[in-house]
C-alpha cells in the first residue's frame, strides 16, 4: 500500500494536456525518482501534490484525498518540499537555519516565550535536539556555528536538505536538489539523502537529472515524457527501456560519462 498515491491524474491549461492520466505511488522508506526530459510533467506533479494545481483524479495521502485542500493544509498534513534553491537565511547559521524551519511544530504562546516559562523552555529544548540530531546526521555539527553566508555550495545544499528533515514530514517531494553541484557534491549529498531514507524511512519522491545519482540509490523510478507515463520500476530495468532511452535522449545509451543530455524536443509548449 503506497503512503502517497496518485490515480489517473489528468492536468490541462487551456489546451494543452500538462497530465495524462498518470499514476504512481511511493512506500514508506522508497526513494522514487520521477524523470523525464525538460518539459514532461515533472514539476507539475509536485504542484498537483502540494495543492498549487488542482488536476482531475485521485491523488491520496495515508487515505487522504489531497484535491481541493489549500497548500497550507496539505503542508500541515507532513508533506514536505524543497526546491532547487535552499532559501536559507544568510546572516544565521547553519543551526539557526534548520530551528526555523520547525516553526510548524511551535506549541507555546508568545508570551510563554517572551517570559521564559517552563514549558517553553521545555519545547525549546526538544526542537534544539531534533535540530542537533539532523545536523549530527548530516555530519554538519562542526559547521553549525557558522554563518551559511560563507559556506560552500555544497553544503549550503545539504543544510537545505536538513531544513526540511527537521521538519518531520510524513512523505518528502524533492525537486533536483542536486542542480548546479559538482560531482564531489552531487556525490555527499546522494550519501546523506540514501542515509536519511534508511535512518527516518521517510517516503521519498524526487526529480532528479542526474542519471548516476538516480542509478546509484532510487529504489524505483517512473518516467514521465510529454505528461504520460512510459515506465516504471527498478532503476537497472528501466533504464535500460528502449521507449525511456529515446524519450528521454534520442540515443541508444541513458548516461553518458554521468553527463545529462537532453533530448531533442519538438518546437512548441510543453508543461514542467
Amino acid at each position: 500500500m503506497y503512503d502517497l498515491e496518485l490515480k489517473d491524474v489528468e492536468l490541462h491549461f487551456g489546451g494543452l494536456v500538462v497530465l495524462n492520466r498518470v499514476s504512481l505511488g511511493v512506500r514508506s522508506g522508497e526513494l522514487l525518482a520521477l524523470i523525464g526530459p525538460n518539459g514532461a510533467g515533472k514539476t507539475s506533479i509536485f504542484n498537483c501534490i502540494s495543492g498549487l494545481y488542482r488536476p482531475s483524479g485521485q491523488i491520496h495521502f495515508l487515505g487522504t484525498s489531497l484535491i481541493g485542500k489549500k497548500p497550507s493544509a496539505i503542508a500541515e498534513m507532513g508533506i514536505g518540499r524543497t526546491f532547487q534553491h535552499a532559501e536559507l537565511i544568510p546572516r544565521m547559521n547553519a543551526r539557526e537555519n534548520l530551528l526555523v524551519a520547525r516553526h510548524n511544530h511551535l506549541k507555546a504562546t508568545l508570551a510563554e516565550q517572551w517570559f521564559r516559562l517552563p514549558s517553553a523552555r521545555r519545547e525549546e529544548a526538544e526542537h534544539l535536539a531534533v535540530v542537533n540530531d539532523v545536523l549530527e546526521m548530516l555530519s554538519l555539527t562542526h559547521l553549525a556555528h557558522l554563518p551559511v553566508s560563507g559556506l560552500p555550495f555544497g553544503i549550503q545544499k545539504i543544510i537545505g536538505f536538513g531544513r526540511a528533515l527537521v521538519a518531520e514530514p510524513k512523505v518528502l517531494l524533492m525537486d533536483e536538489p542536486s542542480a548546479g553541484l559538482t560531482q564531489e557534491e552531487r556525490e555527499e549529498l546522494a550519501y546523506h539523502i540514501d542515509a536519511a531514507k534508511k535512518q527516518l524511512g521517510i517516503p521519498m519522491l524526487w526529480i532528479e537529472h542526474d542519471m548516476e545519482m538516480v542509478a546509484a540509490i532510487a529504489d524505483r523510478i517512473h518516467v514521465l515524457d510529454y505528461g504520460r507515463s512510459i515506465g516504471d520500476g527498478p532503476p537497472d530495468e528501466v533504464l535500460d527501456n528502449p521507449e525511456v532511452v529515446r524519450a528521454y535522449l534520442g540515443t541508444t545509451q541513458l548516461t553518458q560519462g554521468g553527463a545529462d543530455v537532453a533530448a531533442p524536443r519538438e518546437e512548441g509548449v510543453t508543461p514542467v
